[in-house]
């Protein structure tokens, strides 16, 4: 005999194969009760699964949950501890509804590029980014506890993440790596997770494509006024002197992926042994355009405007990354706007700070960003 199916206008749909004393006929009855103990169900909330009482908690039942957007099933020998997000807890009794684990993505949702999206909302695990304006997205509602949401930038325009951008309210915001705003240029991806923790949007995976987020890495170089090389625990540094005027040297090319307008940078670890006061590294940013101005030119440059860094107590003997503006935030150097192609020669050297002692600069360190 095959298996029959039910399907009744409350919406109950079944679950399992009748048995012997189910509704077997066309025109048998059946009771509310009945369906609710026996046939997949929705429910609202997560107070209200929990309130669900044990007569109607069949082995196996399964049940949708309005709240977390999600299928759970009851397991009656199950005693693990509930999260009130893959586990939950009945109120009153024995085992536990768990999370259906779904293997793909699902549905697919198209969201309009605009110049700023505040909170964007969205009722699929994947989002479609279509149109061909340039898009600042500050902000995605808040998600559940590790919910992933893949960004698909189907536009013709590159889609920025702003890191915890104050347009949004705090728990659509995106917290980024490296505390930088994170590109996706077209054609790109990111996985992103909502941390339950953090109550922020966190990248899962994937790399936008472009010039944000993780950089190239900026090797650096002595001439005779170069800062003493050492090893320190076993590992290379440059000493940095107090009082004196030393300096490394780097070059880097401007990758052909670069969006001219963006604002390029350095990351750099900093290293005092000391409790109080400040250290103060700072870039000086040379432009040599393609095709355009000789390599010994210096007429378009740039000192980094950033800050000196504090030591306390809770930073001795630590790194502190310091960002290093090499130009402008609209990606000029001494106003000349830099352009995919051509080199930027970085000098690093030690500015005027409060700390008599030396600071320690890691070898092989420094990464580049482009946006």
């Amino acid at each position: 005999m095959g298996t029959r199916f039910y399907d009744f206008t409350s919406a109950f749909d079944q679950v399992s194969a009748p048995t012997g004393s189910t509704p077997t006929g066309t025109s048998d009855f059946v009771t509310v009760s009945y369906g609710v103990s026996n046939y997949a169900r929705y429910i609202d909330t997560i107070a209200n699964l929990k309130a669900v009482s044990a007569s109607y908690r069949a082995d196996g039942l399964a049940i949708w949950v309005d709240e977390l957007l999600a299928w759970f099933y009851f397991d009656s020998a199950s005693s693990a501890t509930g999260d009130d997000e893959n586990i939950i807890t009945p109120s009153v009794g024995t085992g536990r509804w768990l999370r259906m684990q779904l293997k793909g993505f699902g549905a697919v949702q198209n969201v309009a590029t605009s110049a700023t999206i505040t909170a964007m909302a969205s009722s699929t695990p994947v989002v479609r980014l279509t149109g061909s304006t340039a898009t600042d997205l500050q902000g995605i509602t808040a998600g559940l506890g590790e919910q992933l949401l893949e960004l698909y930038n189907a536009s013709s325009a590159s889609v920025t993440l702003k890191h915890e951008n104050a347009g949004a309210s705090a728990a659509n915001r995106l917290s980024l790596q490296q505390s930088t705003d994170l590109e996706i240029k077209a054609g790109g991806a990111m996985l992103l997770r909502y941390d339950k923790t953090l109550t922020r949007w966190v990248p899962a995976s994937g790399g936008g494509g472009g010039s944000a987020g993780g950089g190239a890495a900026l090797e650096w170089f002595e001439d005779t006024d170069a800062p003493i090389f050492q090893m320190l625990s076993s590992h290379p540094v440059w000493r940095y002197s107090y009082g004196v005027s030393q300096y490394l040297y780097g070059s880097l090319r401007v990758p052909q992926s670069y969006v001219a307008g963006s604002p390029i940078k350095v990351l750099l670890p900093v290293l005092s042994l000391q409790s109080a006061d400040t250290n103060l590294m700072q870039t000086l940013a040379t432009l040599v355009r393609t095709g355009t101005d000789a390599y010994t030119s210096t007429t378009n440059q740039r000192t980094s405007t950033n800050s000196a860094v504090t030591n306390t107590g809770g930073t001795q003997n630590k790194f502190q990354t310091v960002t290093l503006d090499l130009t402008s935030t609209t990606g000029t150097i001494n106003s000349v706007a830099v352009a995919p192609g051509d080199l930027i020669l970085v000098r690093l050297t030690r500015g005027t700070d409060t700390n008599n002692n030396d600071i320690f600069v890691p070898a092989f360190s420094a990464e580049v960003t482009f946006s």
